[in-house]
């Protein structure tokens, strides 16, 4: 494939220097919750003894385990190892016998994911719950001399480089064929699409490609959008983080929305969890097409815990911040 010549070369800003940051070599606490801990690194790093499905089975508890399906429980370890690669363990924050948040590392790049978990107080200290999200560096990580190469401004009295459109379509082809990606690819400048490629497949079972009018499930960073949305009625004054949810919605028991903030809900710290399990959902799950329609059955779901005290995995929370935006805006999430 060659592209004309007028757009064959797409200027893109070189590499910055930035610091690489050196840590020591730390243990996982010798407590239940340590134990678990250092097991769920080595399921997404893949070096366990056991599969994901034999781990969810046998060491979490079937609450935790009937809250999602199976498949969704097993995403987590795929989905991880696919985008930070191997894993180490850099800080714990937080350390109890029967509760823990630990920072990784990826090896590959320079990013960091918070696990945090809660196993039973008796044995075998199954897992009670459990949350994965990107982390910030740690504080007082040591800066070391090796440096690595990230997007930036170029160096002052430097040039932009140049880069084959060619060469790139080439290299993204060889990533497909390795299994190293899959997706479609667009590159714009001056406000014109100069690249626009689709690599891999959209289904591997069914070997059906991905094309350029491909739709992804985006999963959760639908969760971003949300964020972004509501850190944009903040900055238009239009709510407060620390609001709680019943100065905007109106048909949550008293006691949920008098406790519950939006900082809760963005924190996953509001007192729910998730509602795969419920009820209503599973009754109705091929019927719900809007917001409303979850708050049909949210509004009457019970807390777990007092808003702010602990941290659970929330899909909950941001069904109600779209609420929130729409009740806000008056105009449709979607």
């Amino acid at each position: 494939m060659k592209y004309n010549s007028a757009i064959k070369k797409l200027f893109i800003l070189p590499f910055l220097l930035a610091p690489f940051f050196a840590y020591a070599s730390l243990d996982f606490p010798e407590t239940p919750a340590g134990d678990r801990a250092k097991e769920i690194l080595e399921l997404l790093n893949g070096t366990s003894s056991h599969s994901p499905e034999d781990y969810v089975k046998n060491n979490y508890t079937p609450n935790f385990r009937d809250a999602f399906p199976m498949a969704s429980h097993v995403a987590v370890f795929s989905t991880t190892q696919g985008m930070f690669g191997k894993l180490k363990l850099v800080a714990v924050p937080e350390s109890a016998p029967h509760e823990i948040t630990t920072i990784l590392k990826s090896a590959s790049r320079e990013a960091y994911l918070k696990v945090g978990l809660v196993v039973e107080p008796k044995e075998p200290h199954r897992i009670v719950s459990m949350g994965i999200s990107p982390a910030d560096k740690p504080a007082g990580m040591k800066e070391s001399k090796k440096e690595v190469k990230t997007e930036g401004e170029p160096p002052e009295g430097k040039e932009p480089r140049e880069v084959d459109l060619d060469n790139l379509h080439d290299r993204l082809s060889e990533k497909a064929e390795r299994n190293e990606f899959s997706g479609v690819v667009l590159i714009a400048k001056d406000g014109d699409n100069i690249f626009h490629e689709a690599y891999g497949y959209a289904s591997k079972q069914f070997k059906v490609e991905n094309a350029l009018d491909t739709k992804f499930n985006i999963g959760s960073i639908n969760k971003l959008f949300t964020s972004i949305a509501v850190a944009q009625l903040m900055e238009k004054g239009k709510l407060s983080i620390d609001d709680p949810i019943g100065k905007h919605l109106d048909f949550f028991p008293q006691e949920i929305a008098d406790k519950v903030t939006i900082r809760h809900l963005l924190q996953m710290r509001a007192g729910w969890g998730d509602y795969w399990g419920n009820e209503y959902y599973l009754a109705h799950r091929n019927e719900l097409r809007k917001v409303s329609d979850y708050m049909e059955f949210i509004k009457d779901i019970p807390l777990d815990f007092e808003p702010g005290t602990n941290f659970q995995h929330c899909n909950t929370c941001f069904q109600v911040l779209g609420a929130l935006i729409e009740a806000i805006t008056g105009e449709d999430y979607y």
